[in-house]
């Protein structure tokens, strides 16, 4: 499973560099109903907008419990923008990916982006996981 994962990102990334025009790199934080995670992105935005890549989160550790377990998540990463202007883009988010290793998750989500220079955004993300909402804060570097 894990393997049939690395090579849809391997070609999900191979069809972004063949139509990307940028490559975006972003540090995160999400605030989940079972405490806060932080991750990093890969991906590859479209002169359009859209973007594609793969993700990376994992739990805080502040006091591991005895036989707990990291809470990780990881997969795919996609947005579809909605509405456009010059600083700001309001997109359909969504992530597809494997939680604790053994769980498929598929993460709705809306993301506005503000565009603060040529180089750096900052997201503000809304989700529902776990059947709770979520929200994280995303920061955009456009290499």
């Amino acid at each position: 499973m894990k393997k049939s994962l690395i090579a849809a990102l391997i070609l999900c990334a191979a069809m972004g560099v063949a139509h990307s025009q940028q490559v975006v790199v972003t540090a995160s934080g999400e605030k989940t109903v079972s405490g806060w995670q932080y991750g990093g992105a890969l991906s590859f935005r479209t002169k359009n907008q859209w973007n594609f890549g793969g993700f990376y989160q994992q739990d805080f550790l502040t006091k591991p419990e005895k036989d707990s377990q990291p809470n990780n998540f990881y997969g795919l990463t996609m947005n579809i923008p909605v509405a456009k202007c010059e600083k700001l883009v309001f997109c359909f988010n969504t992530r597809l990916g494997l939680a604790n290793r053994h769980f498929i998750v598929l993460v709705p989500g809306l993301e506005t982006e503000v565009n603060l220079s040529e180089r750096f955004s900052f997201s503000a993300l809304m989700s529902v996981r776990m059947s709770y909402p979520s929200a994280a804060l995303k920061l955009n570097v456009k290499l």
